[in-house]
């Protein structure tokens, strides 16, 4: 398991990953492709941007074998490292990894946007497609965004 924290002025936040503590031969584990979507508004500057960059540095280099993944990053637009899930490669992973370290906080928080692109980006077949969102939380629209997931959510999506 991993735990990062982050507590200034305007409060604390915390992001943890936790694995489970079995074993599966890699025939038994499901092909799935991961989603990042990770907020670059101006409120993720400084340690909550370093911290979600380094949680998804650890996502990527944890990835199965047989698993897709891309990353959405958004503030007032959405930008994307692929406009198709990459395979897990050691050369889609240093290109993940690339991105991941030029990623800015800057612009406002349309959080909404971000959330209708990934729902939409497109998934590959046959894959649990799983959406990391990666944020500070400092929104103003938290029932628009709720009802969006709720109503076009696709099966198979987590």
């Amino acid at each position: 398991s991993t735990v990062l924290t982050q507590v200034d002025e305007r409060g604390g936040h915390f992001a943890i990953y936790l694995i489970p503590a079995l074993e599966y031969q890699p025939s038994q584990i499901v092909p799935k492709d991961v989603l990042f979507l990770v907020d670059t508004s101006g409120s993720q500057s400084g340690a909550p941007l370093k911290q979600c960059q380094e949680l998804m540095r650890r996502f990527i280099n944890g990835l199965n074998p047989n698993d897709t993944f891309t990353i959405l990053d958004f503030s007032d637009k959405v930008r994307q490292l692929s406009k198709a899930p990459l395979t897990n490669t050691p050369e889609n992973r240093t290109l993940a990894i690339n991105y991941i370290n030029k990623l800015r906080a800057n612009g406002a928080t349309e959080m909404l946007t971000g959330i209708t692109t990934a729902i939409n980006f497109s998934a590959p077949v046959g894959r649990l497609r799983t959406i990391v969102l990666l944020s500070d939380g400092y929104i103003g629209n938290e029932n628009d965004i709720l009802a969006e997931v709720q109503n076009n959510l696709k099966p198979g999506n987590r």
